[in-house]
């Protein structure tokens, strides 16, 4: 949940400096990266002793899943949302 604060104050700011408005579609695909810590989402975390995962198996998996949803996630949300 700390993440998600941290990056949702990031991010406003940001497309507030950028675009002169606030752009909640990109603070949204922004905030979404509970794919690359094991403290980014509860099941995360109750899955990673019992699995005996480590701390950089989570940025092994959740990298790729994550550029994977920008890339497809960005354009999507421009075309639904155009400037």
């Amino acid at each position: 949940m700390q993440q998600v604060i941290i990056f949702v104050t990031l991010l406003l700011t940001l497309t507030l400096f950028l675009w002169g408005r606030w752009r909640y579609d990109i603070v949204a695909v922004g905030a979404s990266c509970a794919f690359l810590t094991p403290i980014g989402h509860q099941s995360n975390t109750l899955v990673m002793e019992p699995a005996g995962y480590k701390f950089g198996d989570y940025w092994r998996m959740g990298l790729p899943l994550e550029v994977l949803i920008v890339l497809a996630g960005v354009p999507l949300i421009l075309w639904r949302w155009p400037f």
